[in-house]
């Protein structure tokens, strides 16, 4: 039922590959340079020897060898059943019979054959040796040419399909079919056309005799004959699209035609067939539009599922008959998610990938999904992860924003290469390399609390086992092979786990652990575990990973700079009226500060022109305001550790002890004197700042890009990367990890 399996050993980027099976759709997929292209290219040169062409060998891929080699295996158990049968009248059928499985039991006696119906196949193998000749494992002549009549090769190089000729068709079309031409009497021929076209005159045959007798030409070749036929059975032979010229169409248009008419063809002409072709198509979807890419799956389903059969009795037009195999190398996620999409069981992913040894290693994907929840989101936002140089799995938008930061991928280019996906239960699951099986590398991304839970009422911690499961991991371990590696992994989860349940005391205000430092509990774990497992935790959350100890002044400086550059008056022409106001009504007592700022001030980066004295009372006023935010957050610190805590829960951070403002603990067992003042700063205090507040609000952006500037500035500019590890350690390790797994 067409190919079988392919392997080649030691030509081009492959040392020893294997495809055991190939299914009706097959998508390869991969980088650039990992060896896509040389699959078609072998399976090309394999076929062009078995047709006696003459070919330029391909280079082996080790010269320690002598020798590469190509095997096809061919399954050959419906042609032998067809064969076998005691219907086989066929003259050309016998031949194959004779050829491919003589002394086999036919008709009657496969009765008592106790193996006539066990699953049949041929394997062909071409050697190509370093001097450059070729050598094929089965030297009869007349089996190579039958496997070559009944597993015909078809390929399609999209970017040089000759858009505006398809005279290549009628070769697919001559290659699907066989007519006995041999008994058709060339006489014959020519007395059918003079007696119905030449009106008795012999006018026709006269003519051809003519030519004949002028010109030298070759016989046609059975093909040629077949073509000829088929032709002079139809009403054309030039194709169109929508009854107009090719030549009227886009590029995009022909080339999306072209590929489509092809599929039908191959599809719709082999199913009363026991020719079973294979294409390869090498990137079809160069120079169409996405959605052309899925109307072309489509319209392949479409005539895929209308020959399909669906019941054990009789249907008319549909055939339990193989289709023909059809091979996609393909970097459109497109085109991969229609074919999992829409193809079910009945396709196959195949991942190429080139590790630093420039050894093409290829994977079977697992892209069969059994959650129908997964598979009706599934969208380009998931297939393009299979395309990928590297994956960062996070939890939140917050992390989007950051690691998509354009300022900070031109100080880190590496992280233009790696994709970043917001994960959810069901999606995270199937998109996982670990899942799909293929060689992405990938990290992880959660916070803290994914794994780690600390109990104010017993003053206890323990492991949540939900999304990362310790006990799971360290179960993976008990059969590994021992190395130093290992024996320190299981080591470190062992004491993890020895010390689940210990017992903590947290500060009075629940902010911290007493004698516990989170930061350092967080990096043993990841360090010697979880990273080793594609897993990785911040100490807090990615908001703790921006505004830590190490950062803080730098977060404080930012504030103010918001407050003095970002906090304008309206440039309107009553502004030195609005001043005036604001200042009179400020210092009579009838407006407080902050109501004097919120009436005051718009979020603008527009700055009017002001007189000196009104510029004064500006400049007073944000100064005052900036006092009084600080006076109000070291009013809730007992220690500067904890002022780093404050800021990073006022943004939507967490605390040491993994609790945030919207969390049931902070409700339960923090202080009311501090839930108020805590409120009061937010709500009302940072009521001129709310735009910056939520967790989508871009100080992130702001925050991140006004740090990098700063160091830009600084005297240490030139060792910006040694600075950033300083501001932020937790995020130069993320990039750090990402950074190292990409080429």
């Amino acid at each position: 039922m067409g190919i079988k399996s392919i392997k080649i050993r030691n030509l081009l980027s492959f040392d020893d590959l294997i495809i055991n099976d190939f299914k009706d759709v097959n998508c390869i997929i991969g980088q650039n340079n990992v060896g896509k292209s040389n699959l078609l290219k072998l399976i090309r040169f394999f076929y062009s020897r078995l047709e006696g062409k003459r070919e330029l060998t391909p280079e082996l891929f080790s010269s320690y060898s002598a020798y590469g080699s190509i095997t096809i295996v061919f399954d050959t158990t419906r042609i032998k059943r067809i064969v076998t049968s005691k219907k086989n009248n066929s003259k050309f059928l016998k031949h194959i019979y004779n050829v491919l499985f003589k002394g086999e039991p036919r008709g009657f006696f496969k009765l008592f054959s106790t193996n006539s119906e066990e699953h049949s196949s041929y394997e062909l193998t071409l050697k190509i040796h370093s001097d450059d000749s070729c050598h094929w494992s089965i030297k009869n002549d007349s089996i190579r040419n039958i496997l070559n009549y009944l597993y015909p090769f078809f390929e399609i190089e999209t970017r040089h399909i000759d858009l505006y000729d398809w005279d290549k068709l009628w070769f697919l079309i001559s290659k699907l079919k066989s007519f006995n031409v041999d008994d058709l009497d060339h006489s014959d021929i020519i007395e059918f056309f003079d007696s119905n076209i030449s009106e008795g005159s012999s006018s026709y045959s006269d003519y051809i005799e003519k030519i004949q007798t002028i010109t030298d030409t070759s016989k046609y070749s059975y093909r040629e004959k077949v073509l000829n036929y088929v032709k002079v059975g139809l009403k054309g032979h030039t194709f169109m699209i929508a009854g107009e010229s090719l030549n009227y169409q886009s590029d995009g248009t022909n080339s999306h035609k072209y590929l489509e008419l092809f599929l039908d063809l191959l599809i719709s002409l082999t199913r009363r067939e026991y020719i079973t072709p294979t294409v390869y198509i090498d990137e079809p979807e160069t120079g169409l539009h996405p959605k052309r890419n899925e109307e072309l799956i489509s319209k392949l389903y479409d005539v895929y599922s209308s020959y399909q059969k669906t019941k054990d009795e009789r249907e008319i037009g549909r055939y339990k008959t193989p289709y023909p195999r059809i091979i996609f190398s393909t970097h459109s996620p497109n085109i991969l998610k229609y074919v999992i999409r829409l193809f079910e069981k009945n396709q196959q992913i195949l991942h190429f990938s080139k590790p630093s040894d420039g050894c093409t290693t290829v994977r079977k994907m697992n892209s069969h999904f059994d959650d129908s929840r997964f598979l009706n989101i599934f969208s380009d936002n998931e297939a393009r992860l299979f395309f990928s140089h590297f994956i960062l799995f996070v939890e939140g938008a917050t992390e989007l924003e950051l690691f998509g930061n354009l300022k900070l991928q031109n100080k880190y280019p590496k992280l233009k290469k790696i994709d970043l996906y917001q994960m959810n239960d069901v999606t995270q699951k199937y998109v996982n390399p670990s899942y799909s099986n293929v060689s992405i590398p990938y990290l992880v991304l959660y916070d803290a609390d994914v794994l780690v839970d600390f109990n104010f009422n017993n003053q206890k911690f323990s492991f949540f086992t939900e999304k990362i499961n310790l006990k799971k991991i360290q179960s993976k371990y008990k059969k590994s092979f021992f190395n130093t590696e290992i024996i320190k992994t299981k080591s470190a989860l062992k004491t993890l786990l020895n010390n689940e349940g210990s017992q903590l005391e947290f500060e009075e205000n629940n902010l911290d652990i007493k004698k516990f430092s989170l930061e350092s509990f967080i990096n043993y774990i990841n360090k010697e575990v979880l990273l080793k497992n594609k897993y990785m935790l911040t100490t807090t959350t990615i908001e703790g990973s921006l505004i830590n100890q190490h950062s803080i002044s730098l977060f404080i400086m930012w504030i103010k700079s918001e407050v003095i550059h970002h906090l304008n008056i309206p440039n309107v022409h009553y502004k030195s009226r609005h001043i005036s106001t604001a200042k009179s009504k400020l210092l009579s007592g009838n407006k407080t500060l902050l109501e004097t700022m919120n009436k005051t001030f718009i979020i603008s980066k527009d700055k009017p022109d002001l007189s000196v004295s009104e510029q004064a009372f500006i400049d007073k006023l944000r100064a005052d305001y900036i006092d009084m935010l600080f006076t109000k957050v070291d009013a809730l610190c007992d220690r500067d550790k904890d002022k780093v805590i404050i800021f990073r829960m006022l943004f939507e951070g967490k605390s040491n002890t993994l609790v945030s403002r919207h969390n049931d603990k902070y409700t339960a067992h923090f202080d009311n004197s501090f839930k108020e003042a805590f409120k009061e700063i937010r709500k009302d205090v940072l009521k001129p700042l709310s735009h910056l507040l939520g967790k989508t609000s871009g100080w992130v952006t702001l925050f991140l890009n006004f740090t990098i500037e700063h160091v830009e500035k600084s005297e240490d500019s030139n060792n910006f990367h040694k600075e950033f590890r300083k501001l932020f350690p937790e995020i130069y390790d993320i990039i750090n990890f990402a950074s190292s797994s990409i080429d």
